[in-house]
């Protein structure tokens, strides 16, 4: 049903290639394969979902894209899913990166489940890679084994994006700015 094209992306051309008749955003790719049960280890990347699966993270499962979709949840959820460990690429890298697990996360806690963070190791853009070395490898399923709060995470990365002094006195406005940010997000979160 979807596949990964081989030719080097064009601007605006898409990695990730969906069937005739699929359609993006459905389902989670590898969903066959997810044995039914709680917890749910999402990236992005068909290939980061096989990876993973042949490394022995039987539950994980791919978004095919940046974003995991209002429908993609649904269906995850009514096939048992309770908690997602978000293995994203980029996700404490870069504002594209960030901005997709915020989203994923506030999706995920609107919906009644819970969501946490596993961060790619350092040096790694993707669980893909990751997996492909030893130390990785052993880091990233570290990582996925004792995820971190979802809430937490996003704390952290709302204050980065506000670029904060590192020491010294906070400016007025900026605090501000970091605590609407703080409280805008924290009504999405149980946690």
């Amino acid at each position: 049903e979807s596949g990964r094209g081989v030719d080097p992306l064009r601007e605006g051309g898409r990695e990730s290639l969906v069937n005739r008749g699929g359609k993006r955003g459905e389902g989670l790719f590898g969903r066959d394969r997810i044995p039914r049960g709680e917890s749910l280890v999402v990236g992005e990347g068909y290939i980061d979902a096989l990876m993973a699966q042949a490394n022995g993270i039987e539950n994980a499962a791919a978004t095919g894209g940046s974003r995991l979709t209002s429908l993609q949840l649904e269906n995850a959820m009514r096939r048992g899913a309770k908690r997602f460990i978000l293995a994203l690429d980029n996700a404490q890298s870069d504002k594209a990166g960030r901005e997709g697990a915020l989203d994923a996360i506030a999706k995920i806690e609107g919906a009644g489940a819970r969501a946490y963070i596993a961060e790619i190791p350092e040096g790694y853009k993707d669980p893909d890679e990751a997996l492909r070395s030893e130390t990785g490898a052993l880091h990233l399923k570290a990582n996925i084994t004792a995820p971190q709060s979802a809430a937490g995470w996003a704390a952290r990365m709302l204050l980065q994006g506000l670029d904060l002094p590192a020491s010294g006195p906070v400016p007025a406005i900026l605090r501000d700015q970091a605590l609407d940010a703080a409280m805008g997000y924290a009504a999405k979160l149980k946690d």
